[in-house]
């Protein structure tokens, strides 16, 4: 009798602890599925003009060289500074700097207005017509949008593009931002 009810005992422990198992799994999964990022054209934009995977002030210094000029600029009274490089190639380079990050400032944005720089397969870039960008990103998170400054935007991945188009519809400037600082670090379900 004693026998019986420790193997029942045991049976009811092995089928909470699978049960809770199971239900971590689960839970991890969707957890996974909410940080999943939904990219429909490319990987890496910030790699593609940094020429770097990695985001930091120093490395992208040290793969991109000096800068033509370099401009800091105060943006708030408690301390916050961008950090404006310049390249004679047409890059921009946007650093966010304050007294928390400790001399070492983040990768805010890049602006591009040189048309050697392309993106993906249809090779989209400063030079491109307006209509091959929304081809291009009809399947996006959210297409190409037109927010209320009359600036146009598409979400790809873990970026964020701003196309400026002229008067005939071809982009003369692109800037590319991480998703993560216009929204937050969770990034989106796939659709």
């Amino acid at each position: 009798m004693n026998m019986k009810k420790r193997n029942i005992k045991m049976i009811i422990c092995f089928a909470i602890i699978l049960i809770v198992f199971s239900f971590g799994l689960i839970m991890l999964g969707i957890q996974l599925k909410y940080y999943e990022y939904y990219t429909t054209y490319c990987e890496d934009y910030y790699s593609v003009l940094a020429k770097t995977e990695i985001w930091g002030y120093n490395q992208i210094m040290h793969v991109n060289g000096e800068p033509a000029k370099t401009v800091r600029e105060r943006y708030t009274d408690h301390g916050d500074y961008f950090i404006y490089n310049v390249y004679d190639d047409g890059r921009l380079f946007v650093f966010s700097d304050n007294e928390n990050t400790s001399g070492h400032p983040y990768l805010y944005r890049i602006e591009l207005t040189n048309p050697e720089y392309r993106f993906g397969r249809k090779e989209i870039g400063v030079g491109t017509d307006k209509s091959t960008i929304e081809k291009v990103y009809r399947k996006s998170y959210r297409e190409l949008q037109q927010d209320s400054h009359g600036k146009y935007f598409v979400e790809d991945g873990r970026s964020v593009l701003v196309f400026y188009f002229d008067e005939n519809d071809i982009v003369y400037k692109i800037a590319v931002a991480r998703a993560d600082i216009i929204h937050d670090a969770h990034g989106w379900k796939k659709k």
